[in-house]
């Protein structure tokens, strides 16, 4: 879904956490047993729509306060600090535009060398994104 709808979800924490959330809580309308220590029932037991209708507020509820607090915690990381790396730094990786290191050197083939310090020992950083900006020079 992330690659339909175009969202940048490297951890696929949406898939994860708002949809097994959301799930989770919405079910619960279902699925409620009243010998649970709550005695609420749900629809599948009987119970009606009151424990589902209360269920789908209060995911309405939390979604709305998560969707507001991080549109504001976002806004003001934007302001005061930026949120995004500039288009440079992001087409020769992050590792070696703001670290100045990388773990792997990677080719056309796969992996060819890797060192637990970082492989800017051996070829230095300026030698690593010569490489990735040009394989022909490296």
């Amino acid at each position: 879904w992330k690659y339909r709808l175009g969202y940048d979800d490297a951890l696929d924490v949406v898939g994860v956490h708002l949809v097994g959330g959301i799930l989770g809580t919405v079910l619960i309308g279902f699925l409620a047993d009243p010998a649970a220590p709550s005695g609420a029932a749900g629809l599948f037991y009987g119970g009606g729509v009151d424990v589902l209708w209360r269920q789908c507020v209060a995911v309405a509820a939390v979604v709305g306060y998560c969707f507001i607090v991080t549109l504001v915690i976002a806004a003001a990381l934007k302001k005061f600090m930026g949120i995004r790396a500039d288009q440079d730094s992001e087409y020769d990786g992050l590792d070696v535009s703001v670290h100045g290191e990388t773990a792997y050197v990677l080719d056309a083939v796969g992996l060819t060398g890797a060192s637990k310090h970082g492989t800017d020992a051996v070829l230095g950083a300026e030698a690593i994104t010569t490489r990735a900006a040009d394989p022909a020079k490296a």
